[in-house]
């Protein structure tokens, strides 16, 4: 907008010179009149009415108009100075095209890359023409207190209630600590150990385990899995720590990563979720983090696998074995829609957080990211994530 309306300044500027400039031109080429008793003065000699005849040694022919020779030729100054000035304008109105089409780039390339902050999700029609259902006079069917459901591939939003609230994340902050740990281990079958401390805090905060014992050998493919199916604490610190040399400096990697895919209203203090003022998500945040992180094919192959057994070693003679339960046909496929099935997720459960998933749907060939943040504690059968992903299953297209 400052681009333009510098143009428009300009343009009006070279109108205003050149209006004043013929102006003056016309004011001076009038015949000034003589003061009072000032006497008349004769032409010079050398003025038309004593040359020679056309023709004549000492005067050339005058120049002949082509167009029409019977017409008097033009003035050849007075051509050669509208044409100056003709030039002139033509040259600003150059430019200001030129910076009319320059401005035009800037608010285009403007629009393109720092597209405009939305404080709900995206609410055009989805890839399936799919109005958003804002879910808030449907509140009192869901449990939860934070949802979002998307499409994967577009990132469209489908459904959502309060999905930029600030809540606990619990254990869904393992998919970040997979996620980053896996860019920064080349190799996944190095050995490392559980780190003792780990094992004790973990033990000491009640936390999820996987199994492992401390001091444990063990291969950092199996603390990966360890910490997404049955979301091990141990697994998740001593991951951290063999990544990183410390949890303070992987976690600053986790928040780096987070910003880096537009993760603006997360912020952590902890690789395994444990509740922390300073530990917190929200449903478009770990939309985005499903998203991003499922772009890797490592990354998916985890979060999708049903179970998963651990190396072999002396505390662990046939490994450990490990399912994700958000993937147990038992439970989940007798409550879906038949069309219906959860192929990818994480569960989290602590005091502040309440029970929170973060699932994929796949529906008709759809792969659909739903999150839902903050259900009671309350151990029920069937669990409450699972009833609100089954009644949001249902808003699905």
């Amino acid at each position: 907008m400052i681009v333009m309306s510098w143009t428009a300044a300009c343009m009006a500027k070279c109108s205003r010179k050149f209006h004043w400039k013929e102006i003056r031109s016309m004011q001076q080429r009038k015949q000034r009149p003589l003061p009072p008793g000032a006497p008349r003065q004769m032409p010079p000699s050398h003025m038309p009415n004593h040359l020679p005849p056309y023709g004549v040694a000492g005067r050339p022919q005058p120049p002949v108009n082509r167009r029409n020779p019977h017409r008097a030729p033009k003035r050849q100054h007075s051509s050669h100075r509208r044409h100056s000035k003709t030039s002139k304008f033509k040259k600003c109105l150059q430019l200001a095209g030129l910076l009319i089409i320059l401005s035009l780039g800037t608010l285009l390339y403007i629009y393109k890359n720092y597209p405009v902050l939305n404080p709900t999700p995206e609410l055009a029609k989805s890839a399936t023409n799919f109005v958003v259902q804002n879910l808030a006079s449907d509140a009192d069917r869901f449990l939860s207190e934070s949802i979002l459901a998307s499409e994967l591939d577009s990132g469209k939003a489908i459904a959502y209630l309060d999905p930029n609230r600030r809540m606990a994340p619990a254990s869904l902050t393992k998919m970040l600590t997979v996620w980053v740990a896996l860019e920064e281990n080349d190799d996944l079958d190095r050995v490392v150990s559980i780190d003792l401390d780990v094992y004790h805090e973990m033990i000491e905060e009640n936390a999820s385990m996987a199994g492992f014992y401390g001091n444990e050998t063990v291969t950092i493919r199996d603390l990966l899995y360890g910490t997404m199916l049955p979301s091990g604490g141990e697994a998740a610190g001593s991951l951290a720590i063999a990544t990183s040399g410390s949890e303070e400096a992987f976690v600053a990697l986790m928040n780096q990563k987070a910003r880096s895919i537009g993760m603006h209203n997360s912020h952590f203090t902890n690789p395994v979720g444990l509740d922390h003022p300073d530990q917190y998500s929200t449903a478009v945040d770990l939309t985005k983090l499903v998203r991003a992180a499922c772009q890797d094919p490592d990354f998916y192959a985890i979060f999708s696998a049903p179970s998963y057994t651990s190396t072999e070693n002396p505390n662990h003679p046939s490994g450990i074995f490990m399912e994700n339960s958000l993937i147990r046909t038992e439970n989940n496929y007798q409550m879906l829609p038949k069309q219906c099935s959860i192929v990818a997720g994480k569960s989290g459960i602590t005091d502040d957080a309440g029970r929170c998933w973060a699932s994929i749907i796949r529906k008709e060939g759809v792969d659909y990211v739903c999150i839902t943040l903050g259900a009671p504690m309350e151990m029920g059968d069937p669990p409450a994530q699972l009833l609100d992903a089954t009644e949001l299953s249902h808003y699905l297209p």
